[in-house]
């Protein structure tokens, strides 16, 4: 089984990123990082190439988005005819027996070995110092929940420490580059499912990994908080994806409409500053319904507000 990883970077933090990439250059064939990095010195992420035999260094030259970049990956990935591909954070880490666990865990499983597109960890927040839960969909209800189960079928993941399944990205199709970043990996996983195919939770597969850039509890939620740019993606991808993704049910484009006005009227309010995060917001919503998708359109000067 011939297994790559793809770690996306973006003016990283080389520490973090050099944890990443010990923690799985001996676990897997190649190391693929695809780097978006720019106005930035990217001499300490090329060397990587040169101290690791199996890294391989790809530069985007400028920030393409984390679609578009996994994208690259994918593609070299396939072309070297890799099985399987770990999409990677570039502050993620993973354990010494990650991919010795997947291959057991894949081996075992109940499920149909050709329908398995995807197979993902459960993941230790270090912001909020809590283990994640597994997000699933049972009788057109989507609900999150700590498995009971070592593996079960889910409707969504987040792409960090998700296993691919290269073969069957033919059927599936790539990342949606549009959305450029947020909501990605989810609607991947929402068109694994539409096409019949399985992401695949295991309990057993654990990462550490940081949800936003802080959280802050809300009610019984605890809420990442990501930079209001971040917030402009978010709302605009919800809302452009709850009127023109082809394959989701009505109650499923509905549900994603709820988000955002949720999103819209809290997120403003615990994200500094205010009113810059609830314009970049606004501005979301507007561009997600006129399908101006790809990077946010910098003409507007933001700072100013």
């Amino acid at each position: 089984m011939k297994i790559y990883c793809i770690i996306i970077t973006y003016n990283p933090d080389i520490k973090q990123l050099e944890n990443c990439i010990k923690s799985l250059t001996t676990q897997v064939d190649e190391i693929i990082v695809v780097d978006n990095s720019e106005k930035y010195n990217t001499d300490p992420i090329i060397k990587f190439s040169v101290f690791f035999s199996n890294v391989k260094y790809c530069s985007m030259r400028g920030n393409v988005g984390i679609a578009k970049a996994t994208n690259e990956g994918l593609v070299i990935a396939q072309s070297e005819n890799a099985d399987w591909v770990i999409t990677s954070d570039q502050d993620s880490v993973f354990p010494d027996n990650y991919v010795k666990t997947f291959k057991d865990e894949f081996h075992k499983t109940r499920f149909d070995k050709e329908k398995i597109a995807g197979i993902c960890p459960i993941f230790y927040d270090r912001n909020s110092k809590q283990y994640g839960k597994f997000c699933y969909k049972q009788n057109g209800t989507i609900f999150y929940k700590t498995p009971e189960d070592n593996q079960s079928s889910l409707y969504q993941t987040i792409a960090s420490g998700l296993f691919i399944n290269v073969k069957l990205l033919e059927k599936i199709g790539l990342m949606a580059s549009e959305l450029f970043i947020d909501l990605v990996d989810h609607e991947w996983c929402w068109r694994v499912n539409s096409k019949g195919y399985l992401i695949v939770g295991c309990k057993n597969l654990i990462i550490s990994h940081s949800l936003g850039e802080s959280s802050v509890k809300v009610g019984k939620y605890q809420l990442g908080i990501r930079n209001p740019i971040r917030l402009y993606y978010y709302e605009r991808n919800y809302i452009y994806l709850s009127k023109y993704c082809n394959y989701l049910t009505k109650q499923e484009k509905k549900r994603l409409k709820q988000k955002a006005l949720k999103y819209l009227l809290v997120f403003p309010l615990i994200t500094k500053p205010h009113i810059k995060s609830f314009i970049y917001m606004v501005k979301g919503v507007k561009d997600g319904i006129n399908k101006c998708m790809g990077k946010i359109d910098t003409k507007i000067n933001m700072e100013k507000e």
